[in-house]
């Protein structure tokens, strides 16, 4: 069933309606009840047929409540139908938005015998009320309970006769979707072995159940807010899981095969994220420069550079230097080149001369690629491979392929396992 804010955005709707300016005969009102009822002379002139009560019978039959009395032409039919029942408000300073108010314009309002005029509260301001009427003109100047117009109006307790409540349903519930919950993402969570259960909060004033899944071992979390309240519908949002020397980075697959080996070679120092940043680009190109920087820091030792193209300044300076010095690393026509891209190949030769070139057993030759690793970095490369220090990728060593950073991170935190 409506409720009075239903019935009252259906009389607002109305305002401005002027009967005479009806293209057709009658008003809208009388021609609906007059259908009805079936009886044509309520069709007639709105200049000889009064339609105050119609229209309020109009309102209530849009809005679906039923009121005794109405559907009527007559005001008297509405005060006799609910005067001394309990739709009936005893003090009528009591009248709230939706209330029939019934009004006697010569002040005897104790007096029953008749009524003039009919409306709906709109609201009660303290001092008088405003209202919605049918058959009213727009100011005090026109008819009072004749006007012919529909219009908010503001009337005195003084020619208030009677206020009736009608009964109404519940006040209609518009329930929110929760996919307009605005759920907050939700940080990086530390892996425990243990549940996960981070708090969730709404932009919007959501009020919602919570669940969880996948929030115990390292990876993608999930929580689910289930609506309750005036919220229906859920949704979902991811969170990672990771190790803790990991969760202060935004660009980290919780899924990821590197996960753990990333972890340990942050744990110890060999590789840092980019300072001022959340970043440490697992999947970026290691650049040879970089490649230096992680093996002192494994190592321990800053030196200067000998390099024509490493100047004091760049943050690999001392890194390259200790290097060259200790014939980890070659340049070439005296240039080292540190911003270039490091090989898997070439990465795999630092680790070779920082062990001091042992000899390998033998070639790789399972390997589909083998043929494609350079003469210069074959006993570097087969020497990684015998010690695992090197694992392949699904039967390839990708020996041109570009190094990447998380890939480099494995390789060093392998070779420092070997000592």
């Amino acid at each position: 069933m409506a409720n009075a804010n239903d019935v009252l955005k259906i009389a607002a709707g109305e305002i401005g309606y002027v009967a005479l300016n009806d293209p057709k005969n009658g008003s809208k009102y009388g021609r609906w009840l007059a259908e009805l009822l079936k009886q044509s002379w309520l069709a007639g002139p709105s200049t000889t047929v009064p339609w105050c009560a119609i229209f309020v019978s109009w309102v209530f039959f849009t809005a679906g409540v039923s009121v005794p009395g109405m559907p009527t032409a007559a005001c008297g039919n509405i005060r006799e139908a609910n005067r001394n029942t309990s739709r009936h408000i005893k003090n009528k300073y009591d009248a709230q938005p939706g209330d029939i108010v019934l009004f006697r314009w010569d002040g005897k309002v104790n007096n029953f015998d008749y009524s003039d005029h009919v409306g709906i509260v709109e609201k009660n301001c303290g001092s008088y009320v405003q209202t919605i009427e049918g058959n009213t003109s727009s100011s005090n100047a026109g008819s009072q309970g004749n006007g012919g117009g529909v219009w908010r109006r503001t009337r005195s307790w003084s020619n208030i006769q009677m206020v009736i409540r009608p009964v109404y349903g519940a006040p209609t519930v518009v329930k929110k979707n929760m996919n307009d919950a605005k759920i907050a993402d939700i940080p990086n969570q530390v892996y425990t072995g243990k549940e996960i259960k981070p708090n969730i909060t709404s932009g919007a004033g959501a009020t919602f159940d919570v669940s969880y899944d996948n929030n115990i071992n390292i990876g993608y979390g999930i929580v689910t807010a289930t609506g309750n309240g005036n919220w229906t519908g859920s949704v979902s949002k991811l969170f990672k899981i990771l190790p803790e020397q990991l969760v202060k980075f935004t660009d980290v697959d919780p899924t990821a095969w590197y996960v753990n080996t990333l972890a340990k070679a942050v744990e110890l120092g060999y590789i840092n994220g980019y300072s001022g940043t959340s970043l440490i680009d697992p999947n970026g190109n290691l650049t040879r420069g970089q490649a230096c920087c992680m093996i002192a820091n494994a190592e321990g030792a800053k030196l200067d550079s000998a390099f024509s193209d490493v100047i004091a300044s760049p943050y690999y300076y001392e890194a390259v230097n200790w290097a060259e010095e200790n014939e980890i690393v070659n340049g070439k026509d005296g240039a080292f080149r540190p911003d270039d891209p490091c090989t898997r190949q070439e990465f795999c030769c630092m680790l070779y001369n920082l062990a001091g070139n042992p000899d390998p057993a033998g070639e790789p030759t399972r390997y589909s690629d083998w043929n494609s690793v350079a003469d210069w970095a074959r006993d570097a490369v087969a020497w990684c491979v015998e010690v695992d220090v090197l694992s392949g990728d699904v039967g390839m060593i990708r020996p041109n392929d570009n190094c990447l950073r998380c890939e480099a991170a494995a390789l060093l935190v392998n070779y420092k396992n070997l000592t």
